[in-house]
């Protein structure tokens, strides 16, 4: 008689009733975690899309300031030479002056009698 509940034909029934309730929950509970994996993945995805896209930015924009600071370096430089030029024309300009006067101080001593160097 012990085993007669689980024999009996409503017993048996209640309890394919409340294992039915018990796998639909079970499988309502898998469908919502398999939805929210699958929504979970997609947007890990896109993450990864992004993070991907995000970083060649960053090497381009890098490269780009690498570049822009060379730039920068050589309009410096040239800045600074363009200036020494401009010294150095000036100062040769100032010295051919003084040449051309002490030329033109020689060469009128030169013509005036009496005068010796």
């Amino acid at each position: 008689m012990g085993s007669a509940p689980q024999t009996d034909p409503l017993f048996l029934q209640s309890e394919i009733n409340r294992l039915t309730k018990a796998l639909g929950s079970k499988t309502n509970d898998f469908d919502y975690l398999t939805s929210r994996y699958q929504e979970a993945s997609a947007v890990a995805s896109e993450s990864s899309l992004e993070v991907v896209q995000l970083k060649a930015e960053l090497d381009k924009l890098r490269r780009q300031m690498e570049s822009n600071i060379k730039m920068v370096t050589w309009t410096h430089e040239k800045k600074m030479l363009s200036d020494k030029i401009k010294e150095l024309e000036d100062r040769c300009k100032l010295l051919e002056h003084l040449l051309e006067e002490s030329e033109r101080r020689g060469q009128q001593n030169e013509s005036q009698p009496g005068t010796s160097t």
